[in-house]
């Protein structure tokens, strides 16, 4: 799976991640977590099958504290699957606006290429125009969208309605207006749109801004960017701010063990799920035999994640990402 990720890398630190995990991080991570639970199940089945002739119970405390350690470290790596799937994939990101605010302008000025055509004729993108950009080893998929406005034109009410799916699914929406001009019903009903999303407004041409906007208004609730595409000015400020937004001012390392992989994070999930029940029912003098169980399922599913207990579903999917026999 390593592999698989290293060869659909899109960024020098993803492939670094990729290369990390190869190498073994995660494995030995989650080996060193399957070695303790194997060491709790040591302990529970000498309690269960060794201590009935003593008066006194067993004293399971160390199995609490020991699987409240593993807990934890399995807590703090499933955290790190939102950093992972970050450098993974990149973040998707929708450019959205009314037709002719300067959208396009804008994915050519990220890309520095002239990719999205470019005119002064209101409706011109009539489909999503996607790239991908290296946002200082990030991948940023940027998806230029149809203007969104009320429109009779059949193809472009098409372009309308794929640029409202992207809104509904990307990680990221950065919302552009033209501040030369008034706002308009279709730029209010853009703000509605982004209402309790991650987004950033950009107030594009903002060297000839019309007086009667008050942008100390929209600041109080919005992430704004002040820029003049045509002019080169604030794009940098989008992109400090993006990081900023994403990862909190924090250096992006990839030596650090992360979960960059669905199946892993998925897999992580549910040995949680089924360790913190144990630790409930440690807590509360639930049998041990009962206990046993969960711990034996936290124990085999970490055993899915190193490979020490693959199933035969585990490995078709595998083979179906490396496009085998196709």
């Amino acid at each position: 799976e390593a592999v698989i990720d290293m060869i659909k890398a899109k960024t020098d630190k993803a492939y670094d991640a990729s290369l990390n995990q190869l190498e073994g991080s995660l494995k030995n991570k989650i080996g060193n977590y399957r070695d303790k639970m194997l060491n709790i199940l040591a302990r529970l089945e000498y309690s269960i099958n060794f201590t009935e002739d003593f008066l006194e119970e067993p004293d399971i405390s160390p199995v609490i504290k020991e699987s409240e350690e593993v807990l934890e470290g399995l807590k703090k790596l499933y955290n790190s699957s939102n950093k992972g799937k970050i450098i993974r994939d990149g973040i998707e990101t929708a450019i959205i606006g009314k037709p002719n605010v300067g959208k396009s302008s804008l994915l050519n000025a990220l890309i520095k290429e002239k990719k999205a055509i470019v005119t002064d004729i209101p409706g011109t993108t009539r489909d999503v125009v996607e790239e991908y950009i290296d946002l200082d080893g990030i991948a940023l998929k940027i998806s230029d969208t149809a203007g969104i406005r009320d429109t009779e034109d059949i193809v472009e009410k098409l372009g309308v309605d794929k640029s409202l799916e992207f809104i509904d699914k990307a990680d990221l929406i950065i919302a552009m207006f033209d501040v030369s001009r008034d706002f308009d019903e279709e730029d209010r009903k853009i703000f509605n749109l982004i209402e309790n999303k991650n987004a950033i407004v950009v107030f594009n041409k903002i060297d000839i801004l019309k007086e009667d906007i008050d942008i100390e208004k929209y600041e109080k609730k919005y992430p704004i960017i002040k820029m003049s595409v045509k002019k080169d000015n604030g794009i940098e400020d989008l992109e400090k701010y993006i990081m900023e937004m994403f990862f909190k001012g924090d250096i992006i390392s990839t030596n650090e063990t992360l979960v960059t992989n669905v199946r892993h994070r998925d897999l992580i999930e549910k040995a949680i799920k089924s360790l913190s029940s144990a630790v409930e029912d440690l807590k509360m003098d639930i049998p041990i035999d009962c206990i046993e169980v969960d711990i034996r399922e936290t124990w085999d599913i970490l055993g899915q994640i190193t490979g020490d207990t693959v199933e035969d579903d585990i490995l078709n999917k595998i083979f179906q990402d490396f496009c085998v026999g196709k």
